[in-house]
């Protein structure tokens, strides 16, 4: 599961990691990012990368109401709505970190995970695209977690190798190719460190939330 991360890196320069166009400008650092809230996410039409608004969450009329903001992997390839999704409608969600919370004692304990590098990273997800007015909506592919995550939670979000993001956002590239990538990132080159129960409310979105305790 992944139900809040961070996007900590000034916006143009988000633009300049994925090599993508844009044509409005948001307001980042995000230390905070919710299910619900809107951001930019990467899309491509196979030949220029761009960042458009969407919201996180998807909501099919068969959800009755309710946003699916995480996407199981078994399910791209099994359930005929996210399989449609997937085959030509995928996106990269910009982000340094996220967050997953250790159930100890009765509590809740929220630990920020990042790459070793502290670089900019993108979440696999898939968009439904604007329609009828409505703007784009996205869901972010969760997997079984790695040696790091498994300590705190049973899921992770997929994280997309660098060199493999634009094949995986193309969308002449067939599904079935990839498959293999909705896989735990790997631990060694992760990090994870406990973080301020500030973030447990979506209100909260201020550096405090991020620094080690």
């Amino acid at each position: 599961m992944c139900g809040a991360f961070s996007i900590l890196h000034p916006f143009k320069e988000v633009g300049r990691r994925f090599n993508a166009g844009y044509n409005d400008i948001y307001e980042f650092p995000r230390y905070n990012v919710r299910p619900a809230q809107n951001l930019p996410i990467v899309i491509s039409d196979g030949k220029q990368n761009e960042l458009v608004p969407a919201t996180w969450g998807l909501s099919p009329a068969w959800a009755k109401g309710k946003l699916i903001f995480n996407t199981r992997d078994e399910s791209v390839a099994t359930k005929t709505y996210f399989e449609r999704l997937f085959s030509g409608s995928r996106c990269l969600v910009p982000a340094d970190g996220f967050y997953e919370w250790l159930s100890k004692d009765g509590k809740k304990f929220p630990f920020r995970f990042v790459l070793k590098t502290r670089d900019i990273f993108g979440f696999a997800g898939i968009f439904e695209p604007e329609r009828n007015g409505k703007q784009m909506r996205f869901s972010i592919i969760t997997t079984k977690p790695n040696e790091l995550v498994k300590n705190i939670h049973d899921r992770m979000p997929v994280i997309i190798p660098r060199e493999m993001e634009g094949y995986y956002v193309d969308p002449h590239t067939p599904s079935q190719k990839l498959f293999h990538f909705l896989k735990p990132y790997p631990a060694g080159l992760m990090e994870a460190y406990p973080v301020s129960t500030l973030v447990n409310s979506a209100k909260n979105d201020s550096p405090d939330i991020i620094k080690p305790i």
